[in-house]
């Protein structure tokens, strides 16, 4: 046989529940910790993050390896804002290396581009 427990009454000498404790209720306040961490130290000398480069790159260039080279100029930025100087110097050299890479492209498709249009015109 199971007991339950008395309904819970919220109405105590004519209070409800959103009034607030019964008086001469005494309650302990729990134990709370407050954790304040400093600022991140802010880098003397950081990296380029090519951003211009990319975005140029992007619309010129070679679209997906220019969203590349713009997804690590913002992990860049966002590791200088967070004070960390290796991973920003790591996605800087990414950010510079996608951006040259799609600057190769482009410039690679540009040159086939040109040599197409030559061999052909000679043909006729």
């Amino acid at each position: 046989m199971s007991q339950h427990p008395p309904p819970y009454d919220t109405a105590i000498e004519g209070k409800t529940a959103s009034d607030g404790p019964p008086p001469g209720a005494v309650y302990q306040q729990q134990p709370c910790a407050v954790i304040v961490s400093p600022p991140p130290a802010q880098m003397t000398d950081p990296p380029s993050d090519y951003l211009v480069s990319a975005i140029f790159v992007t619309a010129c260039c070679c679209l997906p390896f220019g969203v590349v080279a713009i997804i690590k100029s913002m992990d860049t930025r966002n590791a200088i804002e967070r004070g960390d100087a290796q991973a920003a110097h790591s996605n800087s050299r990414d950010a510079r290396k996608w951006s040259l890479v799609a600057l190769g492209c482009g410039i690679a498709t540009v040159t086939i581009a040109i040599i197409v249009l030559v061999v052909s015109a000679i043909a006729y």
